[in-house]
């Protein structure tokens, strides 16, 4: 395993700081969405960056947004057969 990338302490809101350093290697910028993915077994708290999907398939690519839900071509289409 790794080294920690840097020792950070959870405040009184139950915040902590991702350093800067970390932000730019993972591209992750100011409002950037992300998950938060918990291993209980491991003790892990994994954050990713937050991928759009489709609703209906699940497919991440091509998107379109629709009140607030996303859906792609294909799905659009069979939709629109209906």
């Amino acid at each position: 395993m790794e080294k920690p990338k840097a020792i950070r302490t959870v405040d009184e809101l139950g915040r902590i700081v991702i350093p800067a350093q970390v932000r730019a290697m993972m591209d992750w910028n100011t409002n950037c969405a992300l998950e938060v993915w918990v291993n209980e077994t491991a003790g892990e708290v994994i954050l990713k960056a937050h991928t759009h999907f489709c609703t209906y398939c699940g497919e991440t690519e091509n998107l379109k947004e629709f009140n607030k839900r996303y859906i792609c071509p294909a799905c659009q289409s069979a939709i629109s057969k209906l």
